[in-house]
């Protein structure tokens, strides 16, 4: 069973991962499929979506570490 704090940082280092591959998607893959983004559309984006799965990461983790087998 991991601790709190543990399931944090697991939550926060996928957080990041996926905001570096949601980033390069937002600003690279886009514009091919005609949708042009700027550095910073893509930033807020983001960061919006960061705070959003940080919490949903966190909150299914304990969830599913709290399940009695």
């Amino acid at each position: 069973m991991q601790s709190k704090k543990h399931s944090a940082y697991e939550a926060l280092t996928n957080t990041v991962l996926g905001t570096a591959i949601g980033f390069c998607i937002v600003y690279f893959i886009f514009p091919m499929m005609g949708v042009c983004t700027t550095v910073s559309q893509a930033l807020t984006a983001n960061v919006m979506f960061i705070v959003a799965s940080t919490v949903r990461s966190y909150v299914v983790r304990r969830f599913f570490n709290g399940l009695k087998t």
